[in-house]
Formats: structure tokens, C-alpha cells, sequence
């Protein structure tokens, strides 16, 4: 469980085909067609520390689950018996503030919570823990709840998943088998209790304790999340499953705060951030994790952390309306007095570059950030070795971010608020002509080298949907040869962007005439053939469209957002089976794009497939990088598969969000709200 991955930008990285501007930002056609013609709900929608655990005289009252009492075992291992196991440096912390959120929130008395931590008089052993068990079993009974948390290390060694405890050993696999808490274990005491309600939340994979001082990834692979996963069964009650990432990635300390996002998020998730309708539930709290998280560890780490959540059951309120101590408008983010300015630099290759001074600079007039410092302000950053940088700026400042290093060319752009959680991708032309563009490598001198070294930034820089860059930079390669036919690919998928957003057959017909040019001269040129690709989708040509964004990808199979584009144009046409090829094709080469998921998710949904298409909706509000009414849009997708999927009241607060968002009607959501207000009524 789990070390560092990097987040990275891979070649050929997915359009989502929008041009922004900061003034006036432009949208995906997916989205515009959602938008302009309303949300096509599908027909079956319309259609319907050391504590012994003491009982304490008293249930629960006021819990929609019934008169039944909350148990908890908490558990935070932050260093441990043997010094070859790396230390963590949040894991109590974590432990500790979880423990205190469910005692303050979340209706559970201090003497049914017990918490385990490295800093108390009783170690986090496995023994220590295993004996929790023990002393609850004649304790609880059905219609009770179980919560058990962990914070620290935890490994795969040979098929099988341990958590670290303090007497862990890792110099060999049998000493470390035999010397922390197998994961097997702890479900076995888990299902044993005779609770009806079982909740594990899971925050073990910050670091890899078996390859100390190394920077090897240690990954979560699938059978974490088979491992921790309550499967069903024939008994009422509520199964679920919280884990700090998902297959394929690792979790992360929040350093400046000393505490693991995800626990942070579980943290403040349970204090009301994660409540809708006036109320925290398993299910609110599981989207909450899922577009908090991943938006933090992207802004402050530059890279991908998911949390998996499996809940079954019914809909179960962990923290009632008269508890919430913060009302639940963290997605709206109002009143904030600075926000985030963060994004990586590279070369023209997509390598990082280290070390790169990033200046920030903005205008102090009518910020409410920091009112002590003379106008402008200015904020200086180093890269790191991934080329990541951020800056805490003023809320509402449209921030100048400027990249410069040595041997490249300084390259600026715009951050506005409006775009405020947008990630920013720099890529820095060589000052002179590339080492790979030398007269004798390649035959191409002076400017011609020049003008394709820039070219080559243009086109990174649109497929990374940094447009006005791109497009200002396959000038200058212009100006330097008029001839260089990258630099005209890029201005006419610019132009072509444009058109189809801006419905403007000006900039549609400029498309038109620089792509045929292209393609006559070289009719093996897949960048030309997206950008036709476009144009036809600006004319309502979808048959040429589709032809057009074929050729690309037979060209170069590669090329993400061709394979975008044509998933959306086939499910534009309705041939679902190729529109799921296509956005799998896209996902696969540019898994940390939003829009190929959201649009898996529709084909998945048009094609009756809703439980796939709730995990696809989910992925893609993990990865949209901003909060606003388009992130809304996929939260209405999430809703009517909910519906679909049966789990109305899971629909019904993903409409909450969507609303929340700023999408205050949707023709989705009455369908969805009378199913919900039947199901109460029945109840009653």
C-alpha cells in the first residue's frame, strides 16, 4: 500500500475541444450539446488513545437507522518498534481528529469508541487489537453500527494484504507475515461481531515501508480493494467500504497540515462539508471524499489520488441536521480570501523541468487576499523534480504566471478566478534551435529548426487545452516559416475550436481552408484530419466527421483526442458499441482527463449498463478540475445512473450537488425527486 506515483502529462493528451478565454470561457461540445438541448433523461427514468470500551446506559435517539448504539475502533500508527520501519508523520493525528469528528458529529459516546494510537499507553499491536474485538463481541447486538479506522503503513507481500501494526518486522517476508495484523484477520472480526450496520475506512497507502529512502512507487493494486471490501449479505444493514486511493495509485500526507488528505477530508466531511439535504450520509460523504480529495492531492502534490468507496445498503445518516457544525457550501467555495494557482512546466519532449522559477504577479485592486503588501504582489516558486509548482493568491486576482529558466524561452499565461482548481501546463521552447532539429541530425537549419521547436511547444500546448498559448506560439513559429505545416495544424484546430463552440463559420471556414491545404499536400497528416474532423462537427456533418477523426486515429491510433472526438460523435450518431471503444481508447491514453469518462458514462447509460456507468460518472467528477455548473452536468449523469441502478436516494443527493453546483433545474431531476418523495411517503 503505497508510495508516490506521478500525476504527469502524457503525449498526445485528450481535447476536451473547448478554447478558453479568461473573460469569456468557451466549453466542451459534449457539454454544449447537453446544455443547448436540455438533459435526454433516458425512458426508464422518466418511466419511475487507551480506552477500554465501557457500555454506557444510553442509545441512540433521532437516528433515521433506528434506537441502535455506535461502536468505533480507531487506530493511528505513526512509528514503531523497530527502526527500519519508516515513520509516518500524520497517522495519529489522523486517527485522533476521526475519533473526535464521530464523538462531536456523528452521535457516538466516548466510552464506545476506543482509539489506538503509538503516542498512547497501549500500542496499536495486532494482539492489542484482535482483544478490542474480543471485549466487544459481548457487548454489541443487531442494530448497532461498527466503525474501524486505520492510519499507517500497509503492504502486499505474496498475494495478501497486512497492515502494519507496531511490532512489525520487514527484514523478510516471514517475519513480516507473522509480525503485523493480516488483512484477512481484521475482516474476520469485522463480520463476527453480530452488528447490522459495518463500516472499515482504510487510510493506508502514503508510503512504501518496505523500500525506505527510495522513490519507488508503491501502487495499490486490486486487491486492496477486494481485501477491504465487505461483501454481501443475507442480513439487513449497511456494508461500506472507505479507502484512501483506488487501484493504481498511492494516498498522500498533507505535510503543511501533518495530517493524510483523505482522513483530513473524512475529518471535515463529517463536520457538514459533506451534507446534503440537511444531513451527512455514508453516500454524501463517499461523493464528498471523491471530489475533495482527488481536487486537493492534484493542487497541492500535482498528482492523482482517488479514494474507492463500496456502500451497500440502505441509506444511513451518520450525522444528523442539528449536528452539522458547518453548513455544506464548500463547493461553491464563497467567501474564500485566496485560492490556488498551481501546474507543472516541461520541455518540448513533455520532460519536467526542475528547478524552474515561476513568478506570480497580480494586481492588489479589488482582492480580498493579503492587504499588506504594495502593488503589484508577486509570488516566487521553485518546480520540483516533477516540474510542479503553487501559490496561495488572492481569490478573485487574475494572476500573470510567468515560467523562466536557463537555455528556454520564458513563457506566460493568464489565471482568472473563473477558472479557479484549473491546473496550468507550461511547456518552454529552447532558446535556439533544438538539439534534435540540428542541420546535422536532420538537414533543418536556422530558422526552419527555430520555427519547429516552437511548433512542437504549440502543439503540446493544445493538446493540454492551454489554446490561447498554443495558438500564440504557432504564430511565432509562423512568423519565423510560413511554411511549417505543425504550427498550421494548430491554427486550424484552433480556428476549428472556435467554430464549433462560437457556432462562427468564419473561423469554420479558415479551419477548412488551411486543413485542406494540409491534407492535399500530405493526406498522412492526422493532426489535419482532426481538425476537419471539427469543422464537419461544426457543420452538423457527423457521417464526415466521424470519417475525419477515423483517419486520424489510423494515422496515428495515439492521438487521444481524436479518439475523444469520435467517441462523441458516435454517440451523437447512436452507434454506442464504437462511441465505448473510442472513450476507452481516450481513457486509456489519458487516464486523468474528465470528459472521456463523463462520456462513458452516457454510452454506458443509453446502453442499460448503470452500474458501470455510476463508476464511470464518479471518475470523471474525481478528475474535473474545476467546481462549476459543467461539474454540475456530470453530477446530473451520476444521478439518473443512480436511478437507473435502483439507488434513489443516492440519485436524490447527487442531485443536491448538481444543485449546489449552480444547475438549479434540469428536466432529470422531477422523476428523481418523486421517486424520493414516494419512498418517504411509503415509509411513513
Amino acid at each position: 500500500m503505497d508510495g508516490r506515483t506521478n500525476e504527469g502529462i502524457l503525449m498526445g493528451t485528450i481535447v476536451r475541444v473547448i478554447m478558453r478565454k479568461a473573460s469569456s470561457p468557451m466549453f466542451p461540445i459534449w457539454l454544449l450539446f447537453l446544455l443547448a438541448g436540455g438533459f435526454a433523461a433516458p425512458a426508464s427514468l422518466l418511466s419511475q488513545e487507551e480506552r477500554r470500551v465501557v457500555v454506557v446506559g444510553q442509545d441512540l435517539k433521532g437516528n433515521n437507522e433506528g434506537e441502535g448504539r455506535r461502536w468505533a475502533i480507531i487506530i493511528g500508527v505513526d512509528r514503531y518498534q523497530n527502526a527500519n520501519v519508516p515513520t509516518l508523520h500524520g497517522a495519529v493525528a489522523d486517527a485522533k481528529a476521526v475519533a473526535d469528528a464521530l464523538v462531536s458529529y456523528a452521535d457516538f459516546l466516548p466510552g464506545q469508541l476506543v482509539t489506538l494510537t503509538t503516542d498512547g499507553t497501549v500500542m496499536p499491536t495486532s494482539a492489542n487489537i484482535v482483544d478490542q474485538f474480543a471485549e466487544l463481541r459481548d457487548k454489541v447486538k443487531p442494530g448497532d453500527l461498527l466503525v474501524v479506522f486505520f492510519a499507517g503503513h500497509g503492504v502486499e507481500v505474496e498475494g495478501r494484504r497486512f497492515l502494519l501494526t507496531y511490532e512489525a518486522q520487514i527484514n523478510s517476508p516471514g517475519a513480516l507475515k507473522t509480525s503485523t495484523l493480516p488483512v484477512s484477520i481484521l475482516m474476520q472480526e469485522v463480520e463476527s461481531l453480530p452488528v447490522t450496520h459495518r463500516i472499515i475506512m482504510v487510510d493506508a497507502c502514503r508510503d512504501d515501508p518496505l523500500n525506505p529512502g527510495k522513490k519507488t512507487p508503491n501502487i495499490a493494486t486490486p486487491l486492496m480493494e477486494t481485501a477491504f471490501t465487505l461483501q454481501p449479505s443475507n442480513e439487513a444493514g449497511v456494508r461500506a467500504t472507505f479507502l484512501s486511493c483506488s487501484r493504481g495509485e498511492s494516498a498522500y500526507e498533507w505535510t503543511e497540515k501533518g495530517r493524510g488528505f483523505f482522513s483530513y477530508y473524512v475529518e471535515r466531511g463529517l463536520s457538514g462539508e459533506a451534507a446534503v439535504y440537511g444531513k451527512v450520509t455514508l453516500n454524501s460523504l463517499a461523493d464528498y471524499l471523491n471530489e475533495n480529495v482527488s481536487q486537493a492531492v492534484r493542487q497541492e502534490r500535482g498528482r492523482t489520488q482517488t479514494p474507492f468507496s463500496d456502500v451497500k445498503g440502505e441509506s444511513f445518516t451518520l450525522v444528523r441536521g442539528e449536528k452539522l457544525a458547518v453548513k455544506p457550501d464548500h463547493l461553491r467555495m464563497t467567501g474564500a480570501q485566496t485560492r490556488t494557482v498551481y501546474g507543472v512546466v516541461k520541455d518540448g519532449s513533455g520532460a519536467p523541468l526542475v528547478g524552474t522559477l515561476v513568478r506570480m504577479t497580480w494586481d492588489q485592486t479589488g482582492t480580498r487576499g493579503p492587504a499588506n503588501a504594495s502593488s503589484p504582489l508577486e509570488a516566487r516558486i521553485s518546480t520540483d523534480e516533477d516540474g510542479f509548482f503553487k501559490a496561495e493568491v488572492p481569490a478573485d486576482a487574475v494572476v500573470s504566471v510567468s515560467a523562466e529558466t536557463s537555455g528556454f524561452q520564458v513563457q506566460t499565461v493568464k489565471a482568472s478566478p473563473q477558472e479557479s482548481g484549473r491546473k496550468i501546463r507550461l511547456f518552454l521552447p529552447r532558446l535556439g534551435a533544438a538539439p534534435a532539429l540540428d542541420s546535422s541530425a536532420s538537414g533543418v537549419t536556422g530558422a526552419a529548426a527555430r520555427a519547429q521547436e516552437l511548433a512542437g511547444i504549440a502543439y503540446q500546448s493544445f493538446q493540454v487545452e492551454e489554446f490561447e498559448n498554443a495558438e500564440r506560439v504557432a504564430r511565432e513559429a509562423l512568423d519565423v516559416d510560413r511554411n511549417n505545416r505543425i504550427a498550421q495544424a494548430v491554427m486550424a484546430n484552433c480556428h476549428a475550436v472556435r467554430g464549433v463552440n462560437k457556432a462562427d463559420a468564419t473561423e469554420l471556414a479558415l479551419a477548412r481552408e488551411i486543413s485542406q491545404k494540409l491534407l492535399e499536400q500530405n493526406p498522412n497528416d492526422a493532426f489535419a484530419h482532426n481538425a476537419m474532423g471539427l469543422v464537419f462537427v461544426g457543420a452538423k456533418n457527423l457521417k464526415s466527421s466521424s470519417k475525419e477523426f477515423d483517419a486520424a486515429i489510423a494515422l496515428n491510433p495515439e492521438l487521444a483526442m481524436s479518439q475523444a472526438n469520435l467517441g462523441h460523435v458516435y454517440l451523437e450518431l447512436g452507434q454506442l458499441k464504437e462511441a465505448e471503444k473510442a472513450y476507452r481508447a481516450a481513457i486509456r491514453l489519458r487516464p486523468e482527463d474528465a470528459v472521456p469518462r463523463n462520456g462513458l458514462a452516457r454510452v454506458l447509460l443509453k446502453r442499460g449498463e448503470a452500474g458501470g456507468a455510476v463508476k464511470a460518472a464518479r471518475a470523471a467528477i474525481s478528475r474535473y478540475e474545476l467546481r462549476d455548473v459543467y461539474l454540475a452536468s456530470f453530477y446530473v449523469n451520476l444521478a439518473v445512473a443512480l436511478f437507473q441502478d435502483g439507488e434513489e436516494e443516492q440519485a436524490l443527493e447527487a442531485v443536491a450537488r448538481a444543485k449546489n453546483l449552480g444547475l438549479e433545474q434540469n428536466p432529470a431531476y422531477e422523476p428523481i425527486e418523486q421517486a424520493a418523495r414516494a419512498k418517504a411517503q411509503k415509509k411513513r
